[in-house]
């Protein structure tokens, strides 16, 4: 039910659907890449959580892909997220300043590249 209603375009059901997998234990990679489509879906059509949960997916790491340049992209939609009136993005923003994550820099600076 939960499937059909995200594959139906329901933005919240594809946050819900993409926390299950996300963070179902021994879900392995297949799992993680099918949370990261429902969270950039739900990006795409404009849901700011799902921007906040995007971007929390890479600070977490990709399976297999754990690197700086995927907690800076990290950073970045979290950063979006929070611009766009997400407390829990800034909240999870804030937890990365105050564990002194070096990446905060490397995003900011990518973001001014950007603009």
């Amino acid at each position: 039910r939960l499937v059909r209603a995200a594959e139906g375009g329901d933005v919240l059901s594809m946050i819900r659907l993409g926390r299950r997998l996300l963070f179902h234990p021994g879900g392995g990679e297949s799992h993680s890449r099918r949370a990261a489509h429902y969270f950039r879906r739900a990006h795409d059509l404009g849901c700011v959580r799902g921007t906040a949960y995007l971007g929390l997916f890479y600070c977490r790491g990709v399976p297999g892909r754990r690197n700086s340049a995927n907690r800076v992209k990290g950073v970045y939609y979290l950063t979006l997220s929070a611009e766009r009136g997400s407390a829990f993005a800034a909240f999870l923003l804030s937890g990365l300043l105050s564990s002194g994550r070096n990446c905060l820099a490397s995003a900011s600076s990518t973001r001014t590249a950007s603009a």
